[in-house]
């Protein structure tokens, strides 16, 4: 096939592609963010499970204890007198809100049971104990 003499070809340049594989990126990069920040949090050694947990959702709220018993509500110290108005603020903020209570290994079981009566009693029903499921992490975060 033969070009006509005297016409030019002007390259042109979509950028379509371009736009798109920058979108792509920005997703990438949010994600990454969102999952990092999953991961803050007080350092607890948890108890040992060997089943693997799903992932948390990002919204739910968790309440820890260390190992003095010390209570916490999304890392903020509270004592257990205030821990039942915070859950009955909760419970009437969001009636399926999602609780994760996380526990040091070595803490009393009494308090552990205290604080399930209490969220029991505030009416949850979407409440998830945390564990450490791989024996090699000692950071005392879920994978």
């Amino acid at each position: 096939m033969k070009l006509k003499t005297g016409e030019s070809i002007t390259p042109q340049i979509n950028l379509v592609p371009i736009l798109d594989s920058i979108f792509i990126l920005i997703f990438i990069f949010m994600f990454a963010l969102i999952q990092r920040a999953d991961r803050r949090g007080l350092n607890l050694n948890l108890p040992q499970t060997q089943i693997t947990q799903p992932k948390l959702n990002p919204k739910a709220i968790t309440i820890s204890v260390d190992t003095y018993g010390q209570i916490f509500i999304e890392n903020r110290q509270i004592s257990k007198f205030e821990l039942k108005d915070e859950l009955q603020i909760i419970s009437l903020e969001d009636s399926k809100a999602s609780l994760t209570l996380k526990g040091d290994k070595n803490v009393n079981l009494g308090i552990f049971v205290e604080i399930l009566d209490l969220v029991k009693k505030s009416g949850f029903r979407n409440v998830m104990i945390e564990t450490n499921s791989s024996p090699h992490r000692q950071n005392g975060l879920v994978d």
